[in-house]
């Protein structure tokens, strides 16, 4: 099934998402420079309270801000983004969160998390067909379509996907006994948040010997490359003008773009070492 994402559904995305200013705008890092301790009673649930101010990098290329933290139990993860192709990338591939023991930037031999999976139909983020072009949507507008946007992204990704964990499923749900972790929610503000939580025990570390190792985090192209989300500018009526034809060819090219990005894998590496 063919998920077409028109004029209308990102307008009213984007208006959402133009509301705020968020870290992503702060001059950080292209990659995360130093360990971090998790927050303190960290809840694993999309919401971004406790990482407030604590973002510490972002990728310009992929359009997201992200941070890597631990406390003497887990491996963090999380992620934000208010960028709507990277949204979209997110809900065709889902993000893998790889842990390279060894040091080395490869996939070889390491241990992967990916989440959201879905199995069916990749969820297509709530819109008005009565949506026209606005400053911005009114606060209870942008409740409305972020509640449904959640409803969205969360019907289907009840599951969590492994690879090179040792005594794990290749695929467990998110309320498992190993203890791995994720959880995504948009909240009002239109910012995209997922978190990631991994057992130091099954990835074989502790804090007390903390040496250091790469990840990568990586948006994926989704399995279904073609049957995807297709950004397209609604086609301009039959008695439109030169300026209406002028701009439609615009944000057609703009749409053109979004898409370029949406079906290339994404990625970058980085080195942490586990803070005591």
């Amino acid at each position: 099934m063919k998920h077409l994402l028109t004029t209308t559904a990102a307008l009213s995305i984007a208006l959402i998402m133009g509301m705020i200013k968020t870290t992503s705008a702060q001059k950080l890092p292209n990659v995360q420079q130093k360990p971090l301790r998790a927050p303190a009673n960290l809840k694993i649930d999309g919401k971004p309270n406790e990482w407030e101010g604590r973002l510490r990098s972002r990728d310009t290329s992929a359009n997201f801000v992200y941070t890597i933290s631990n406390d003497n139990d887990n491996l963090y993860l999380v992620l934000q983004t208010v960028d709507l192709t990277t949204v979209n990338k997110i809900m065709g591939g889902g993000i893998s969160f790889t842990i390279q023991k060894s040091g080395a930037k490869v996939s070889n031999g390491a241990m992967v998390i990916n989440y959201p999976v879905y199995k069916e139909h990749h969820p297509m983020l709530q819109s008005s067909k009565k949506a026209r072009p606005k400053p911005m949507l009114s606060a209870t507008q942008a409740d409305s379509a972020m509640q449904q946007n959640n409803i969205e992204i969360n019907a289907q990704a009840n599951s969590i996907r492994l690879v090179g964990l040792k005594n794990m499923a290749d695929e467990v749900p998110l309320d498992n006994e190993l203890g791995v972790k994720a959880a995504q929610l948009f909240n009002t503000k239109g910012v995209y948040t997922c978190e990631i939580a991994v057992p130091l025990k099954a990835l074989e570390m502790t804090t007390a010997d903390a040496k250091k190792f790469s990840y990568q985090i990586a948006l994926n192209v989704g399995p279904n490359r073609y049957e995807g989300y297709y950004f397209k500018f609604d086609a301009p009526a039959s008695n439109a003008t030169i300026a209406d034809l002028n701009r439609y060819k615009l944000m057609q090219e703009a749409y053109d773009k979004a898409n370029a990005v949406m079906y290339a894998a994404t990625d970058l590496w980085g080195e942490y070492t586990l803070e005591k």
